[in-house]
């Protein structure tokens, strides 16, 4: 017998304080903060299930009933605004919006010569987490990350087979427990798994893959207009090494670090070989201009371009829209620097990169989203 779809409209304060579920009064207050009416709000396609008494319990056991709310209402939830970011410690998960527009990047007096030179680049809005990933986001993906292969690249799936990945590198090692608190960023994660993380992410919200992960590697055609040069999908990905770029500097254009005054008391950075990170949101280290926590130092982050060391010479004809780097390499991009890092590598120019199966301890990851 097919079940017909059908939409069951219910009073969602009554449904949603009926529960006894703590999270359930976070999920009313969402709606209600967001402007919304809670009764519309609630109105939610369902299997002819009623709704008020089984699927939100059950949603709630999955952890699921968040995501359904942003899959709903997306772009009001994407993101904060950095004024908000920066105001109070935000949530751990929460991501800024980063607004389109015009950037210059590179640095004519840069230290290296692939940061040579400057060029303007355009970029559509976007959003991208306030602070990297951490072990704890990470946990909740782990049993499904590792035992479906539908979230992976078909050279990142075979990786983890051929190397017998299950979990980040150092979860399992006693000697490097200081990496693997809930709240430090996740570390020995290869660009594979990073990638997969975002897609499973994704698809905990409603957003599906829509089938661009090919057995080859992906369909770009799926979700990036080639010949437009914009976004098309607005799930979960990798920052391009400009997103990230841009968003490193928090507005500060021309300046060599997030700060004026440079990273010293704001950066957690040359630690030397038994450093370790620190929480992401530890509030001893001040948000950037955009309101990102880390936005150099503690680990770097994977990039979703192939890095080519004469690459800016390449954009310095005309203005890049969206660009998306290389369509082949051997390294992708890294940015930001790390706990291990010095403060040269933490300038907002420096360029960075990673053979993509490698797997540091002072190397994770944040995720982005187009805001379409």
């Amino acid at each position: 017998m097919r079940i017909r779809h059908k939409i069951i409209s219910f009073d969602a304060r009554e449904a949603l304080e009926g529960i006894e579920i703590p999270e359930a009064r976070e999920i009313l207050s969402l709606f209600e903060t967001k402007g919304m009416n809670t009764n519309i709000a609630a109105q939610i396609r369902i299997y002819g299930l009623p709704i008020a008494k089984v699927l939100i319990p059950r949603l709630f056991k999955r952890g699921k009933l968040q995501g359904i709310i942003s899959s709903l209402f997306r772009r009001s939830l994407a993101g904060l605004t950095p004024d908000e970011a920066k105001r109070v410690m935000p949530e751990i998960g929460s991501m800024v919006e980063i607004p389109g527009g015009r950037y210059t990047l590179g640095d004519d007096e840069g230290e290296y010569g692939d940061e040579k030179p400057e060029h303007t680049v355009e970029v559509d809005s976007y959003a991208i987490d306030i602070f990297t990933v951490t072990n704890g986001q990470f946990r909740e993906a782990v049993a499904d990350l590792y035992g479906f292969r539908e979230f992976w690249v078909a050279q990142g799936w075979q990786l983890k087979e051929d190397k017998g990945w299950s979990q980040p590198r150092f979860w399992g090692d006693e000697n490097k427990e200081k990496f693997n608190g809930d709240n430090q960023p996740v570390v020995g994660v290869s660009w594979y798994e990073a990638f997969a993380y975002l897609i499973w992410r994704g698809k905990q919200e409603g957003i599906d893959s829509q089938g661009f992960l090919t057995d080859n590697f992906f369909d770009l055609d799926k979700i990036y207009d080639k010949a437009n040069s914009r976004w098309i999908w607005e799930g979960y990905r990798l920052p391009t090494e400009a997103e990230i770029e841009i968003a490193i500097r928090g507005g500060l254009e021309g300046e060599k670090y997030p700060w004026i005054e440079g990273p010293e008391g704001k950066a957690h950075y040359n630690q030397g070989y038994n450093g370790v990170t620190v929480d992401v949101n530890d509030s001893n280290f001040p948000a950037n201009g955009y309101g990102l926590r880390h936005s150099v130092g503690n680990v770097w982050i994977w990039g979703l371009d192939w890095f080519d060391s004469s690459y800016y010479q390449q954009l310095q004809q005309g203005v890049v829209r969206n660009s998306i780097g290389l369509e082949d390499g051997n390294n992708r991009v890294v940015r930001g620097g790390s706990w291990y890092s010095t403060a040269v590598l933490l300038r907002a120019a420096y360029r960075g990169n990673n053979d993509p199966d490698e797997r540091y301890n002072d190397l994770g990851f944040r995720g982005v989203r187009t805001l379409l």
